[in-house]
């Protein structure tokens, strides 16, 4: 009985320690570099131009040159009822996720545009610090009355493609 008991928790703990493989050690896919570093989520015009609009007002964004920002732009034209929170930014679960490149940064400045987790998406409006991740869409090039035209609640915000006329 004892040598039983001695070989099922052997068993057991080999199969628990298999489970615990580095997920880095198989060999991953290089991706070729580019000069324009394109996974670096900094917003580029090379990138994308979008309009954001909000109460009655447009801005020009600029997107990141990142998969998520991709995934985006396939997606517009689309208009989002918005939530507000914290009194800093305005924000709206979509029905699908985004691949993520999620970063840290320790500040958020107004306009910057991101995804919070793989599917909710952020339209900041005031600049503030951070521990949280996020990963970058892109930024309002001037978000001057951005905070106004985006009021106090929640707000109906667009997304199209091409730059403000």
């Amino acid at each position: 009985m004892k040598r039983i008991f001695l070989t099922f928790c052997s068993l057991v703990l080999l199969l628990s320690l298999s489970g615990c493989r580095d997920r880095d050690a198989s060999p991953q896919p290089e991706e070729p570099a580019s000069s324009s570093e394109a996974g670096s989520g900094e917003a580029s015009a090379s990138a994308g131009e979008i309009t954001v609009t909000a109460g009655g007002r447009e801005f020009s964004a600029v997107l990141c040159e990142n998969a998520a920002a991709g995934e985006l732009l396939e997606m517009l034209p689309l208009t989002l009822n918005m939530s507000e929170l914290n009194g800093n930014e305005k924000y709206f679960y979509l029905d699908r996720g985004f691949t993520g490149e999620p970063v840290t940064p320790s500040s958020i400045r107004a306009g910057d545009i991101m995804i919070f987790g793989s599917d909710c998406l952020v339209l900041f409006y005031e600049d503030f610090t951070t521990s949280y991740s996020y990963t970058p869409i892109g930024r309002i090039e001037n978000p001057e009355g951005l905070a106004e035209a985006l009021g106090d609640g929640n707000v109906q915000v667009s997304f199209s493609s091409g730059s403000v006329n």
